[in-house]
C-alpha cells in the first residue's frame, strides 16, 4: 500500500482511529485529532446508516459494500477497512476516489440536511458538489472535479495549487471547523462547509494559491488571558519590590536617628 494513502470505516469498536492510522502511514478523514466531529460522525451515520457509537454485534458486517465505498468516494478515501466474524479485518480498495484537494464542477447551494440527503441518494460526487450557503449560487460549471495540487500539509497548515478556467470553489476534503482560516493569493477568504464535512472556498479564475491556517479563538483567548496574567504578576511583583525597598529606607532612617 502506497504511503499516505487515507482509509474509512465506520467509528464503533476503534479500530483503526486516526491515531492507529497514522502509525501505519494513512490518512484518516478526521485528520490526527481523536476527537469526533460532530459532522464527520453525521456524514458516517447519513451514508452508510449505521452509528459510529454503537458497538457492532459479533459477526454483523461493518457495512454494505456500496455504500462504505460511497462514504470513501466522498472523503478521499482510497481504501475502506471491514470486519466479518470469520474473516476478521481487512482493507478493500475503494473505487475512484475523489483528490484530497480539487476545484469543483457542478455545484449547488444546499442545507445541511438536503446536502446529506443527496451525498446519500447518491449522487455523483465527481460532477456535484454541495456548499451550504447562497453565495454558491450561480457557480456552476458542467463536468467533473479538476484535482488540485497539496503542496504542503501539516497539522495546522495546509497549502494548495489549484487552475480554474472561470470563477469557482476549490474543495478540500478535511473536517470543517470553524477554527480554520484561509487566503487565496494572500486575501482572506471565508471558507464554506463543503458535502456537508469538508471545507470549501470560493476562487478566481486562474492560477490560485490557497492557503489554510488553523487558529482557533480559544487560542487568542489563551493568550489574552496569559498576557493579562503576565501582566498582574509584574504589578504584583513591582508592588511588593517597592514595599520592601520603602520598609527598607524606613528602617535604615530609625537607625541613623538612633
Amino acid at each position: 500500500m502506497a504511503q499516505g494513502h487515507r482509509i474509512i470505516g465506520p467509528l464503533s469498536g476503534g479500530n483503526f482511529s486516526p491515531n492507529i492510522a497514522m502509525a501505519y502511514g494513512l490518512r484518516d478523514a478526521r485528520l490526527y485529532d481523536p476527537l469526533r466531529s460532530a459532522r464527520y460522525v453525521g456524514l458516517v451515520e447519513g451514508m452508510t446508516r449505521r452509528s459510529p457509537g454503537r458497538q457492532l454485534p459479533s459477526g454483523e458486517p461493518v457495512s454494505g459494500p456500496d455504500r462504505l465505498c460511497l462514504l470513501g468516494r466522498v472523503t478521499s478515501a482510497k481504501v475502506a477497512w471491514r470486519w466479518w466474524k470469520s474473516r476478521g479485518v481487512w482493507l478493500q480498495e475503494v473505487p475512484d476516489p475523489l483528490p484530497h484537494a480539487y476545484v469543483a464542477a457542478g455545484v449547488e447551494p444546499a442545507s445541511s440536511v438536503r446536502a446529506l440527503a443527496m451525498l446519500a441518494a447518491p449522487v455523483d460526487p465527481w460532477r456535484t458538489t454541495f456548499i451550504e450557503g447562497t453565495r454558491a449560487a450561480g457557480c456552476s460549471h458542467p463536468g467533473v472535479v479538476t484535482p488540485a495540487d497539496v503542496v504542503l500539509y501539516e497539522p495546522n497548515t495546509v497549502e494548495v495549487h489549484a487552475y480554474a478556467e472561470d470563477p469557482g470553489w476549490l474543495v478540500l476534503t478535511d473536517t470543517y471547523d470553524p477554527g480554520w482560516t484561509a487566503t487565496v493569493n494572500g486575501v482572506p477568504e471565508e471558507i464554506f462547509i463543503a458535502n456537508y464535512a469538508f471545507r470549501g472556498v470560493p476562487i478566481p479564475a486562474g492560477d490560485v494559491v490557497v492557503n489554510f491556517a488553523y487558529r482557533p479563538a480559544s487560542c487568542h483567548i489563551g493568550l489574552f488571558l496569559g498576557l493579562v496574567a503576565m501582566l498582574v504578576c509584574s504589578a504584583l511583583v513591582s508592588c511588593w519590590a517597592c514595599t520592601a525597598l520603602q520598609g527598607g529606607v524606613q528602617h535604615d532612617d530609625l537607625r541613623g536617628l538612633g
